[in-house]
């Protein structure tokens, strides 16, 4: 099967159930006015031999601001574009493979042992896809975005918004990069960790673009600390993006060039896949605005919400957190919760993370090769 092949194959798949499983409250509609709504979609895909199998899909387009987190108590989910909500509902259907047997389809055992029980690792020969219906925000869409053509072409030299000190841009990992740079300002700095959102009007999160954070686990893997107490390592293979939306220039600096040194192993690099037609109706078009829910799938499980806010759909609280009914199956203590019995307990979740020292490394180093990484405020709670 060619590369692009797949890459239309993976991108019909995903849609495909973005269709018949997103339900009204889960697609952009028209608000009064007649004005359009849109969003992301993105999904990850098993590529088995010629087999396809959607193992989570996900909508969305926005980020919470940092300040919610000093009431979180690990209750909200505060990145909810398309892409991290894709990721963290494969880590919830991982480790609903390790508690069900019955129910294992890509996970075996190593025959070794780990803290709360055997190991497994994820099938050899099974790769992972994640499409996108628009590039990753950050590095990867600097050309995709035509107020960042212009100014990459002109290269302004206009005063830029940053989260931290400014340093001189660059391409490269030559001159390391100490500073940050806010949404879709300064698009004359390319190669540079940028944070989310991408209106410079709104509430600053820190949370990091998507570029930056799948940038990074090609060092560290695609789970999270919960399911990596039990599972080895599970990498992203193949990013799978609209060819007429694709900068190869922008993917191999934001992927490859701007990394400096790291200690080994060598990253799992990752390789991009295009597809030509498409027949998701919601892209992103001059006119429309973004849709403020996101709708998380998992397919094979046969779950799926909305969220608003960082919580499940109409469970919203002003300045508080929600009701333990309303989180999210996604935000941090429901994804701990869900592992209660396959994990070790500590005294609280950051200790948790904590314990995994060689896993918290890696996550360091690849930050450090990144260059500034502004770090978010805690959200912790006891466990």
């Amino acid at each position: 099967m060619s590369r692009d092949h797949l890459g239309q194959r993976i991108a019909d798949a995903v849609e495909a159930h973005f269709e018949k499983a997103s339900g009204k409250g889960g697609r952009p509609g028209v608000r009064p006015g007649g004005v359009a709504e849109w969003t992301v979609l993105a999904g990850l895909v098993a590529v088995d031999g010629d087999s396809l199998t959607v193992l989570s899909a996900a909508t969305g387009v926005k980020a919470m601001p940092d300040c919610v987190r000093r009431y979180s108590r690990g209750l909200i989910v505060h990145d909810m574009h398309a892409e991290i909500l894709c990721l963290r509902m494969f880590n919830w259907y991982v480790v609903e493979e390790v508690k069900h047997a019955a129910r294992r389809r890509f996970l075996e055992p190593t025959g070794a042992a780990g803290p709360g029980g055997p190991r497994f690792r994820w099938r050899p020969g099974v790769r992972l896809a994640l499409y996108v219906s628009e590039p990753p925000c950050g590095d990867a869409s600097m050309a995709h975005d035509e107020a960042g053509k212009e100014a990459t072409e002109k290269r302004s030299t206009e005063k830029r918004s940053r989260t931290t000190p400014a340093a001189p841009a660059t391409d490269g990992p030559a001159a390391k990069k100490h500073s940050a740079v806010r949404g879709r300002a300064g698009f004359g700095d390319l190669g540079v960790v940028r944070t989310k959102p991408g209106r410079a009007d709104s509430r600053v999160s820190f949370s990091k673009s998507c570029s930056d954070k799948l940038c990074a686990k090609q060092f560290t893997g695609i789970l999270n600390c919960v399911a990596s107490v039990r599972v080895d390592p599970v990498f992203l293979d193949f990013l799978v993006v609209a060819e007429q939306k694709h900068s190869p220039a922008d993917f191999r600096r934001c992927f490859v060039s701007r990394l400096g040194p790291l200690p080994p192993p060598p990253p799992h690099a990752l390789q991009v896949l295009t597809f030509g037609a498409s027949r998701y109706a919601y892209a992103k078009h001059a006119g429309r605005v973004p849709l403020p829910l996101s709708w998380v799938s998992c397919p094979v499980a046969g779950t799926a919400h909305v969220l608003s806010q960082g919580v499940r759909n109409g469970a919203h609280v002003k300045n508080g957190p929600p009701r333990r009914a309303g989180a999210s199956t996604l935000c941090r203590r429901s994804l701990w919760e869900h592992a209660q019995g396959e994990v070790p307990v500590h005294g609280s979740y950051r200790q948790f993370k904590q314990a995994a020292v060689g896993r918290e490394r890696r996550k360091h180093e690849a930050r450090a090769a990144l260059g500034a990484w502004p770090a978010c405020a805690e959200d912790d709670f006891a466990v």
